[in-house]
C-alpha cells in the first residue's frame, strides 16, 4: 500500500491566489459552521427543524461573499447562485401549484420553506467558492478539528453531560439531539480521515466509526461504518476484515441493533424499526393517491396518507409527528413529496455517489491523487447515500448543505485539478 500522507502534504499546485492565510482560515470556520450551526440551533434554540440554522449558515456565508471574505466578490459575484436557486424555487412552486389544483396544500410552510432553499442555494454556491480556493492545510486542520468537536461530543454524551433541550431525544448528543444527527456529520468527516490516512491510521478511523456505533448504540454510524470500508479497503483486506467481524460479534451484546431490524410492524414496538418502514408506506402511497406527481415542497405531515405505521409511531413519540414530516429518510421524503421527479434527483445522486466511490477507492490504494478538497466533496457525497436511505434529517440541515456544496463544487472545478498519480 502506498503512503499517500506525505504526498498529500506537499504544496499543491492548485494552492488558492495568495495562498492558505486567507480564504484558508475561513474555509476552516465555514466547515464547521455548516456542520455544527444548523444543528445547535435545533438543540439550543428549540426550533422545530434544522431549517432556522441552516438560513444562519446561508446569510452568514453570502454575507462573507459580499462583502469578499470567500476571495470573489463585487456586483456580480452570485449571479450564477442566484440564477440556479431561482430555477430551482421556480420548479418547486410550479410542482405545487399543479398539485394545489387538485387538493389543498400548505402554502405558509411552503413559502417560508422556499425562501430558505432559496437563501440556502446561494450560500452553498458561496461555500463551494470558498472550498475551492482553500488549500490541503487548511482543509485537514478544518477537518481534525471537526473530528475533534464530534470525539469531545460523544465523550460527553456517554457520560451524561448534556445541556438541558426542548427538542433534544432521550438520547442527545450535544450538540445534536440524537446520534443519527451526529452520524450525518461524522461520517464525511471520518471517511476523508479514512480515504486520506494510510497504514494503521487508516484502521484506527475505521475501527473508530465502529466503537462510536456501537457505543452510542445507532445503527446509521455502524451502516455508514461499513460504506467508509468500502470506500477506502482493498478488495482482500476488506474480506479479512468482514471474515473477522463475523468471529467477533458473537461475543458482543447486539440486542439493541437487532431490534432495529425487525422490519414487521406486527412485531415490533421499536421506534426506530417502526420509523423505517413508515417511509416505505410514504413512499407507495405517495406515487399511488398522486399518480407519480407527489404531494407538492414541504406537504409531508399535512396532506393525509395512508401509513399504517404513522399512527403507532406517532402515540409511540408522545404525538410528535417530526418522523412523518421529515420523511423517515431522503429518498421517502423526496418520492413522496416531489414524485417521478424526487427519484430522478434520488438516482442523480446515486449516480454521483457511484462515481465518488471509484474515485475515493483509487484515492485511498495509491492509483490517484486529489486536492483535499475535492475528497473532502466526495465523501460528503458518498456517505449521503446514509441520510437518503437509512436515516434522514430533511431537506435542511448540516450535511444536506454540505453535500450540495460539494455538488457544485465538482460541477465548478476544472478537471485540471487532477493530480498526476503516484509512480
Amino acid at each position: 500500500m502506498i503512503d499517500l500522507q506525505p504526498a498529500m502534504q506537499e504544496p499543491s499546485t492548485y494552492a488558492p491566489i495568495g495562498g492558505e492565510a486567507g480564504p484558508g482560515v475561513i474555509a476552516f470556520g465555514a466547515l464547521l459552521m455548516i456542520l455544527f450551526v444548523p444543528a445547535a440551533t435545533f438543540y439550543l434554540a428549540g426550533t422545530s427543524s434544522m431549517a432556522p440554522g441552516v438560513l444562519i449558515v446561508a446569510l452568514v456565508l453570502i454575507g462573507m461573499q459580499t462583502i469578499g471574505l470567500t476571495g470573489v466578490g463585487g456586483r456580480d459575484f452570485f449571479r450564477r447562485d442566484l440564477t440556479l436557486s431561482l430555477i430551482v424555487v421556480v420548479l418547486l412552486s410550479v410542482h405545487l401549484v399543479v398539485r394545489a389544483l387538485a387538493v389543498e396544500v400548505d402554502t405558509t410552510k411552503a413559502a417560508g420553506s422556499l425562501l430558505i432553499a432559496l437563501a440556502a442555494i446561494i450560500g452553498c454556491g458561496a461555500a463551494s467558492t470558498l472550498f475551492s480556493r482553500a488549500g490541503d492545510g487548511a482543509v485537514r486542520a478544518a477537518v481534525m478539528a471537526a473530528m475533534a468537536v464530534l470525539l469531545l461530543s460523544a465523550i460527553f454524551s456517554l457520560a451524561g453531560i448534556q445541556p438541558p433541550s426542548e427538542t433534544a431525544t432521550s438520547k442527545p448528543t450535544f450538540p445534536f439531539t440524537e446520534p443519527s444527527h451526529f452520524a450525518g456529520v461524522l461520517l464525511p468527516v471520518i471517511a476523508f480521515l479514512a480515504v486520506t490516512g494510510s497504514g494503521w491510521r487508516r484502521w484506527a478511523w475505521i475501527l473508530t466509526a465502529f466503537a462510536l456505533g456501537y457505543l452510542l448504540e445507532n445503527l446509521s454510524i455502524v451502516v455508514g461504518s461499513v460504506v467508509v470500508a468500502v470506500a477506502c479497503l482493498a478488495a482482500t483486506r476488506l474480506a479479512i476484515f468482514g471474515a473477522i467481524a463475523i468471529l467477533i460479534l458473537p461475543f458482543l451484546d447486539l440486542t439493541y441493533f437487532l431490534d432495529r431490524i425487525e422490519f414487521d410492524p406486527a412485531a415490533t414496538t421499536n421506534l426506530s424499526s417502526l420509523v423505517y418502514i413508515q417511509g416505505w408506506e410514504l413512499i407507495r402511497a405517495g406515487l399511488r393517491d398522486t399518480y407519480g406527481w407527489g404531494l407538492g415542497f414541504q406537504q409531508l405531515g399535512f396532506t393525509f396518507l395512508d401509513a399504517p405505521t404513522s399512527d403507532l409511531i406517532y402515540r409511540l413519540n408522545g404525538g410528535s409527528d417530526l418522523n412523518l414530516r421529515e420523511g423517515s429518510f431522503g429518498l421517502a421524503k423526496l418520492v413522496s413529496e416531489l414524485g417521478i421527479f424526487g427519484l430522478i434527483i434520488v438516482l442523480y445522486h446515486g449516480f454521483l455517489a457511484g462515481k465518488a466511490l471509484l474515485s475515493l477507492r483509487r484515492v485511498a490504494i495509491g492509483r490517484d491523487r486529489r486536492p483535499l478538497v475535492e475528497i473532502l466533496a466526495m465523501c460528503s457525497i458518498y456517505t449521503f447515500v446514509i441520510d437518503m436511505y437509512v436515516r434522514g434529517t430533511g431537506y435542511f440541515s448540516g450535511p444536506a448543505f454540505l453535500a450540495v456544496t460539494s455538488v457544485l463544487l465538482l460541477h465548478r472545478l476544472p478537471s485540471s485539478r487532477t493530480l498526476p498519480a503516484p509512480t
